[in-house]
């Protein structure tokens, strides 16, 4: 009888959510697509910003 009177509580017990994560500025540390604000983009980056430079007007 204690132990189903243990294991019901299991189930009833509230578990708040998490906090709203922090914004960030970019990738984590240590991501694969950390920015590297000291290399100059590829001719195909700078096609793509481009490209999506002018989306910004359509969001």
């Amino acid at each position: 009888m204690g132990r189903a009177v243990i294991e019901a509580g299991l189930i009833w017990v509230w578990v708040p959510p998490p906090p709203d994560p922090e914004p960030t500025h970019g990738p984590p540390p240590l991501h694969p697509e950390r920015l590297r604000p000291d290399l100059p983009l590829t001719p195909t980056e700078r096609h793509l910003a481009h490209q999506l430079r002018d989306l910004a007007g359509y969001l």
